[in-house]
């Protein structure tokens, strides 16, 4: 990488004597030591980086940036870390040059190579005395040995050359075992940005991680240069990495002058931001951990991060300008501050800026359903001054015209007709006149809003609607609200001769099952498709309910049988048994890719394991009613699976929780013996 050369104008007037600055011959171990030793926070990624890039560099130099470097990771049996580049190789001059001079580099006048501070060949020394470098250059291998000497400057030597067709670079470190683990995590981590890809030895496991990394990431948004991935682990703020030949550098948010930025950067919480700029375009520290954020470092990295800032919004600007109604574009715009948490961006719906996730209404009386979902508060219609709009949201309005004592029944009517139930996301807009009323109705925020008029919904007066053959019985409807048992159930008048489900209970208690049983199985029936009214039936009652009367158990168990023929669940049932049946270390052998006489296990366990997770909801709900409903109707399965455990019958010996090299060649053995 070219560095920046400034010209220096030095005034000078009176100085009677002068002496450049220098190291003398004493204090050259001290220094060597202290780039050696001090340099670096991060020992194991210090040698992955420096090494790896160089190999990169060295097929750069060779005209061939797509080939692939090589990299062996460290094993129990082999603690030798190995990374081999195929360039032109290094003569022994230029090996004594490079590597024992502290320095000297050979890229400081291109821009198309990483390195240039002349200190990365020298890493291996931050984690151990001595490494080896193997050179293949003109037709000659040539062995050297690098360590530190008595005198603690550190020495070259060469100790064996042989002929050879191969070219390139090698260099090998032995790794303590204690830090194997450690260092192929770093590996991982680091590699798995790198491009090409490199070929990764002696660690399938390794290899794979690092070759499916690109297709795992969640990568969020895109654009030229840049990507927003999703971070697993919560985060206040983003984190930026700057992207410079295959190496990643953080950048502080805290570090950027701009303020609007930093806002802009703020919103994205949990999220990785990743800015790919060429290589000379800024200037890495000393150790290459972080960057040196001078004048020009800072002002291309707020470049890049304004130019991901102006592509982010003009996508989302066109996306909410797009929508075809102003409460669209309000919840467009929401469900954009939801996911990314975008700030400072105030997008415009025909020349109308959205600044507000919310909207307050300019007349009328707002009142918006409330429904807790734990504490013992009941659930009630609530004064408000602002509504969210979201997917969901239903506005019913009404003026004078519609009896304030048939406004609560109308809206359960209507309801009732679409197969929804008093939840959150209900308004309730009352005027005092139809002028008021109309006036509201012309507010273009509220365009394209799932508004609903009572006047318009067919009302019948509850009491007109009773049967001369009705029996009367008090009753409760199961409400699932409030801490005290007395809470979770509201009044009502059933017809014993009618039809519904019931649960029987004494003192407001259910003695099947547990409110919180309850409430899970309930949420479960819910995930299934299934909503119903459980009504409360006390226990002397229970003998005079008619036949249209069912216990909710009862009715799970037959809608969960409905469910299962239904969607045709069977078979997959039947791969749900066998692979239950399956330990777990015959889950971790499918990612080891081995050969079971033909029999592709990965494929097999998979094909097991691809279950609708609707079943998982079907046993939860068994398990709650305590009846059969989820069977195995046939054991083709889990016989084709007892045929292959009963055939390698040793598996379970072998410890697979933990990845071992000894063990998986232990374990390869034994299953090509059976096989």
């Amino acid at each position: 990488m070219k560095t920046d050369i400034s010209s220096t104008i030095v005034y000078s007037e009176g100085s009677k004597s002068e002496s450049f600055f220098n190291i003398k011959q004493d204090n050259l171990a001290h220094i060597f030591g202290v780039l050696r030793n001090n340099m670096y926070s991060d020992k194991p990624l210090a040698v992955v980086r420096e090494y790896c890039t160089n190999a990169y560099d060295a097929h750069v130099e060779a005209g061939i940036p797509d080939k692939p470097i090589q990299v062996t990771v460290p094993t129990s049996i082999s603690p030798v870390l190995s990374i081999r580049d195929f360039g032109f190789g290094l003569s022994t001059d230029d090996v004594y040059e490079i590597f024992a001079s502290y320095g000297a580099s050979s890229k400081r006048n291109t821009n198309a190579q990483v390195g240039m501070l002349g200190l990365g060949s020298k890493s291996a020394f931050c984690y151990v005395d001595s490494f080896t470098v193997v050179s293949y250059h003109s037709g000659v291998k040539s062995v050297y040995n690098a360590y530190i000497d008595t005198t603690q400057i550190g020495k070259i030597s060469l100790v064996h050359t042989e002929p050879t067709l191969e070219q390139g670079l090698e260099i090998k470190i032995n790794i303590n075992t204690y830090d194997i683990s450690r260092f192929n995590n770093t590996i991982i981590e680091f590699l798995q940005y790198f491009s090409p890809k490199p070929v990764i030895l002696n660690n399938d496991s390794i290899a794979r991680h690092i070759n499916e990394f690109d297709s795992n990431r969640n990568v969020i948004l895109s654009g030229d240069n840049w990507r927003i991935v999703k971070n697993a682990v919560y985060s206040p703020s983003a984190k930026i990495m700057v992207s410079m030949g295959n190496v990643n550098y953080p950048v502080t948010v805290s570090s950027l002058p701009s303020y609007s930025l930093r806002e802009f950067i703020d919103g994205f919480n949990s999220h990785y931001i990743y800015v790919n700029v060429p290589i000379g375009s800024v200037k890495p520290s000393s150790s290459r951990e972080s960057l040196d954020m001078n004048p020009k470092t800072t002002e291309t990295v707020m470049e890049c991060l304004n130019k991901v800032k102006d592509e982010i919004h003009s996508e989302y600007a066109k996306k909410i300008e797009n929508c075809k109604s102003m409460w669209e574009a309000y919840v467009t715009f929401i469900d954009i501050d939801k996911s990314l948490g975008i700030k400072g961006f105030v997008p415009t719906f025909k020349n109308i800026s959205i600044v507000s996730t919310i909207i307050s209404p300019k007349i009328g009386k707002l009142k918006s359903y409330y429904k807790p979902m734990y504490g013992n508060t009941r659930p009630c219609w609530k004064k408000e001054t602002n509504i969210k709009p979201t997917a969901n949201t239903i506005i019913f309005y009404h003026d004078k015209t519609v009896p304030l004592n048939s406004v609560n029944n109308r809206i359960i009517q209507h309801l009732s007709n679409i197969n929804d139930e008093l939840r959150n996301g209900l308004h309730l807009l009352s005027f005092d006149n139809t002028a008021l009323m109309n006036q509201w109705l012309n507010d273009e925020r509220f365009g394209g809003a799932n508004i609903i008029n009572l006047a318009d919904v067919a009302y019948v007066n509850p009491k007109k609607a009773v049967s001369h053959k009705v029996v009367k019985s008090s009753a409760y409807i199961y409400t699932a609200s409030g801490y005290r048992n007395y809470a979770k159930w509201k009044d009502t008048t059933i017809n014993l001769n009618g039809e519904g489900v019931y649960l029987p209970i004494k003192r407001n208690i259910c003695e099947q099952i547990s409110f919180v049983s309850l409430d899970i199985l309930i949420d479960n029936m819910r995930s299934l498709g299934f909503k119903t009214q459980i009504i409360g039936v006390r226990y002397d009652e229970v003998k005079n309910l008619g036949s249209g009367w069912i216990n909710y158990f009862d009715y799970c168990q037959q809608k969960g049988i409905e469910y299962i023929i239904e969607h045709d669940l069977q078979d997959s049932i039947n791969k749900h048994f066998a692979y239950t049946g399956i330990p777990s270390n015959w889950e971790a052998l499918k990612r080891r890719k081995i050969d079971f006489g033909g029999k592709d296990i990965d494929l097999f366990l998979s094909n097991l394991k691809s279950t609708p997770y609707s079943i998982s909801n079907l046993l939860r709900v068994e398990r709650e009613i305590h009846k059969p409903i989820v069977t195995l109707t046939d054991s083709k399965y889990v016989d084709e699976y007892n045929a292959i455990k009963d055939k390698y019958d040793l598996i379970p010996a072998f410890d697979m929780t933990h990845f071992s090299v000894l063990t998986d060649e232990l374990l390869i053995k034994y299953i090509n013996m059976v096989n």
